[in-house]
């Protein structure tokens, strides 16, 4: 997933800003702040524009400032079902406020006069209101403004207040840190269990308790929804408010605010920590301060970003409802919007032409996998529990699903284009990344890679399928499993050696985890697997074999994405920060030289969140080699690209094709290739004419051998003399004995004392 910062908004005479809230299903946007500051503000909504996606812009069509309050606004709470919204700020009073006829108005008002309201909620159909204040008083209303019940409650002072998904349950969360579990009558119920505060010494403060209430379905089967925040980084995520198992986060900062997303798949975390800031440009002084950030996990606890937000406090967030694709945050006097691009479950079968993907619908637990073959435009759809990771490679498609009563922890499922099985293995390892080629599906998790090697029917053809007994052992394929620090291919027990059934030794997972654990992989054709470790290095196999050839230190964060070229000859990867960069790696065509790795080391890229390496170049020479030059001009007009151009002008020199060379110069505005064209025109010899061709691709020394060898050593002297080569000028004049003018040859001479003396005079001038 990548996120990154897409716009910003100022409030007026630079009042901070205290809460933020977007409501999910109208668009609006709700925020309080200092001096009684409440704004309700909404974007505009792209329809049928030429800017689409989540880069276009947008303008606000509303801004209006609502007018009631005195002091800072501190919660607000959206009824998406009524069109309300509850506001209340630091001295106790609460507004309601409702929407007519284009424009919000006060509907009701109350002040309890005692204490500061903490948190308010509303229930999932709209029609409750739960007030929890600091003094640990407790208000439930209805929403046409009649109170239900009032209570005292005895556990302490709130700081926080949530319904359960069905209503029937509240949360009051204390400043204690603890949670107490009431039913909709105000009767105690129980305590909440709170593991992530373990070996915890010292006060701590509850900061966020969100319910997601599964309105838009699930992430998972049994996910977590419920989820718990403290201002000191720790963190639990619970299935419901009893669950003796849930997932512990350290998040690392101090947490501010926290926030799930409309349909549960993503949780932003947001809060600050120390950071280290330069004092100025040119100085080496750096000063230590807070810095914004929000990190981004899944429904299951897993870390996929961390965003940094400008400013000085970040004091709430909010989720846009619109696909989930914006989350808001409030920090000091603004308003900033974040866009994200999460990962998609999806492949490609490239010879197939058969894009593969999967959607899930709210209310059902199983995954839709599609198979539409874009070339005849027809689809197939099949359904899954509990997929995790979808690949693809030429005609072949793998679905990694979870099992939940098996030994084996995941399934991989092989499929055809049309989506019909036609192979499994259980394998007992958890991936969390997946590649695969045209026999082989590989799986690694943090320290393992598992590597199946499936049966592919079309690679038995000849002579060999026919004299070769096709058994149960074929059809299942081999497995081959490697530990990430085995050192070698040679030991047995932890290499990609297997037995003579082919079955996978899966003693070797039970090694300790590895302390350089893997976080990206790519294939690099059908022999070559590069495994990036979170300390930058990448280790390099051969397939199907997984024998290690060799290791390669890349970056000094951490890879994010990796991919490799065709030839598997360059490496590009983007670490966790979004950059990118290329790295020249021992190759199908053997070893890269110095220069080519020094000059990938200054390309860089900021921001990247994704990248593909395309092979339309090579697809192009092959046609041009195979082909000849009509049918690559049409493949370049059906693929246009200024490197292509160039290519046809480059190879149609090679073939003096004059026409279609001075056509690819003109495509490519490159006025003194037409003018070399034209040059070469008034050249009638073929063999000059090729002299002059390699002299233009810097070959210098073979045209001067074309030259030399056709007995025209007059032109050769005459390009080195264009070159300004001087010495090689008089080398030429003696070894041919051609015939210079007088003149000339002092000029020789002259020029190659003047190069002579520069060269003294440096020399002298270094030793000085």
């Amino acid at each position: 997933m990548f996120a990154y910062l897409s716009k910003k908004i100022a409030i007026p005479n630079n009042k901070k800003l205290k809460s933020i809230a977007w409501s999910k299903e109208h668009g609006y946007i709700a925020c309080g702040g200092e001096d009684g500051l409440m704004k309700i503000l909404k974007l505009e909504v792209q329809v049928d524009c030429k800017s689409k996606g989540l880069a276009a812009p947008t303008n606000l069509v509303m801004n209006q400032t609502l007018e009631g309050h005195t002091g800072s606004v501190k919660v607000l709470a959206w009824n998406e079902k009524f069109k309300k919204i509850t506001t209340s700020d630091q001295q106790g009073l609460i507004i309601v406020w409702m929407l007519y006829k284009g424009s919000w108005y006060e509907e009701m008002i109350n002040n309890r006069n005692k204490s500061v309201v903490c948190s308010m909620q509303w229930d999932t159909e709209g029609h409750r209101i739960c007030i929890a204040y600091e003094d640990g008083a407790a208000i439930l209303g209805s929403v046409d403004g009649n109170r239900i019940w009032g209570k005292e409650l005895k556990c302490g002072n709130l700081v926080a207040v949530e319904w359960s998904p069905d209503g029937k349950l509240l949360l009051f969360g204390l400043v204690t840190g603890e949670i107490f579990v009431y039913d909709y009558l105000g009767n105690f119920l129980s305590k909440v269990p709170i593991y992530c505060l373990n070996n915890i010494h010292g006060a701590v403060r509850l900061t966020a308790l969100h319910w997601y209430r599964g309105e838009r379905g699930y992430a998972e089967p049994n996910c977590p929804t419920l989820a718990v925040c403290y201002d000191i980084g720790r963190c639990q995520l619970m299935r419901n408010q009893n669950d003796s198992d849930p997932i512990l986060l350290d998040t690392g900062i101090e947490v501010s605010c926290a926030a799930w997303n409309e349909n549960g798949s993503l949780l932003a975390i947001g809060g600050s920590h120390k950071g280290h800031i330069s004092s100025g440009s040119g100085s080496t002084k750096t000063t230590e301060r807070d810095v914004n950030i929000v990190q981004f996990y899944n429904a299951l606890g897993d870390h996929l970003r961390s965003l940094y937000v400008p400013g000085k406090c970040l004091s709430a967030c909010a989720w846009e409802g619109n696909g989930s694709l914006r989350l808001a945050m409030a920090v000091d006097s603004f308003i900033y919007f974040a866009n994200l691009r999460p990962n998609y479950k999806w492949a490609y079968c490239d010879k197939a032409h058969t894009i593969v993907y999967s959607y899930t619908r709210a209310g059902s637990p199983e995954t839709f996998v599609v198979f539409w073959n874009t070339k005849k435009q027809q689809t197939r759809i099949r359904t899954v529990n509990h997929l995790m990771h979808i690949c693809a490679a030429e005609d072949y498609a793998c679905l990694v699903c979870k099992n939940e009563d098996s030994s084996a922890t995941h399934t991989l499922t092989l499929c055809n284009a049309l989506g019909v099985s036609i192979g499994s293995k259980r394998i007992q390892i958890e991936p969390t990344h997946v590649v695969m080629t045209n026999n082989q599906v590989i799986t690694v998790n943090k320290d393992m890679i598992y590597a199946w090697q499936f049966f592919n029917p079309k690679n038995l053809i000849g002579m060999r399928s026919a004299l070769t007994p096709i058994t149960s052992n074929h059809h299942e394929g081999s497995e081959r499993l490697c530990h990430i620090d085995n050192a070698s291919g040679a030991d047995e027990s932890v290499s990609g050696r297997v037995s003579s059934k082919g079955i996978a030794n899966w003693d070797v997972s039970g090694r300790a985890p590895s302390t350089d654990p893997i976080c990206a992989v790519a294939v690099g054709g059908r022999r070559q697997l590069f495994v990036a470790r979170a300390s930058g290095q990448v280790k390099q196999y051969r397939l199907p074999d997984l024998w290690l050839e060799g290791t390669v230190k890349t970056t000094d964060s951490k890879p994010y994405r990796m991919q490799v070229n065709c030839d598997s000859s360059l490496l590009a990867i983007i670490d966790d920060s979004g950059l990118l960069t290329f790295h020249a790696v021992k190759g199908e065509s053997g070893d890269s030289s110095d220069l080519d790795r020094k000059q990938l080391s200054t390309i860089l890229r900021k921001d990247v969140w994704d990248f593909k390496f395309s092979e339309v170049l090579r697809d192009c020479e092959t046609i041009f080699d195979h082909e000849g030059s009509v049918k690559a001009l049409e493949f370049i007009e059906a693929n246009s690209h200024p490197r292509l151009k160039r290519l046809l002008s480059e190879r149609s020199l090679e073939q003096q094709n004059l026409d279609l060379a001075e056509l690819g110069f003109v495509q490519c505005q490159d006025y003194a290739g037409i003018q070399f064209v034209k040059r070469l025109r008034n050249i009638q010899s073929k063999v000059i004419r090729k002299a002059e061709i390699k002299s233009y691709f810097g070959q210098v020394d073979d045209a001067e051998q074309i030259l030399m060898t056709s007995d025209r050593s007059d032109l050769a002297i005459e390009l080195r003399r264009r070159l300004g080569d001087w010495f090689r000028v008089a080398q030429l004049v003696k070894d041919s004995g051609a015939l210079v003018k007088d003149a000339d040859l002092a000029e020789i001479w002259k020029i190659q004392w003047r190069a002579f003396v520069i060269i003294i005079v440096v020399s002298e001038a270094v030793n000085l």
